[in-house]
C-alpha cells in the first residue's frame, strides 16, 4: 500500500551552525592532541593521527620529530634496523612516516625506510604500493633528466 505525502524530513543536526559546532574532525585531532600531551611516551597516539592532525603538525615541523621519537630508538631517522622501536605500532608509524617521506619527494630515505619496511612486513600492501610509487618517480626523474639533456643537445643550451 502506498500513500502520496508532502512530507518533509529536516536534520537539524546538520545546520551549517552546527555541523561547525561538532566538527568531529576537529574535535578528534583536538583529543589526540591531548593524549599525546599526557602520554608523550604512548606511540598509539601518533600511530592514530588524523590526516587534518598531521597537517597541523607537518605545518608546525613538528611532525617528523614526533614520529621519529616513536619510530627509532636514537629519535632520529635511521635505515638501521636495529635502530627501529619494535611495538604494536610500528607498521602503523613506519606506513605513515614513508608516506610523509614520499610526499616531501624524500625518495632515498623512503626507499631505504621502506626496505626495512618490507623486511618486518613482507605482504603489507601499503609497502607494496610505496614500492611501487618511488619506482614510477625515479623512471620520471630519469626521464625528465634524458629530456633536458637532449633538448641542450638539439638547442645548443
Amino acid at each position: 500500500m502506498s500513500i502520496d505525502t508532502r512530507i518533509q524530513i529536516i536534520n537539524k543536526g546538520s545546520e551549517t551552525k552546527q555541523v561547525i559546532k561538532f566538527d568531529k574532525e576537529e574535535r578528534y585531532k583536538n583529543l589526540l592532541f591531548q593524549m599525546i600531551e599526557r602520554e608523550p611516551d604512548n606511540p598509539r597516539w601518533v600511530a592514530f593521527l588524523s590526516n587534518r592532525a598531521i597537517e597541523a603538525l607537518i605545518i608546525n615541523e613538528q611532525y617528523e620529530k614526533l614520529i621519529c621519537k616513536h619510530l627509532f630508538i636514537t629519535n632520529k631517522y635511521s635505515k638501521r634496523i636495529g635502530n627501529l622501536k619494535i611495538h604494536k605500532y610500528t607498521k602503523m608509524l613506519l606506513e605513515k612516516y614513508i608516506s610523509y617521506l614520499i610526499l616531501w619527494k624524500n625518495y632515498d630515505k623512503a626507499n631505504e625506510l621502506l626496505k626495512v619496511g618490507l623486511l618486518l612486513y613482507p605482504n603489507n600492501m601499503a609497502f607494496i604500493f610505496f614500492k611501487g610509487m618511488i619506482q614510477i618517480e625515479s623512471v620520471k626523474d630519469l626521464s625528465k633528466t634524458y629530456l633536458i639533456r637532449d633538448l641542450k643537445k638539439i638547442y645548443r643550451i
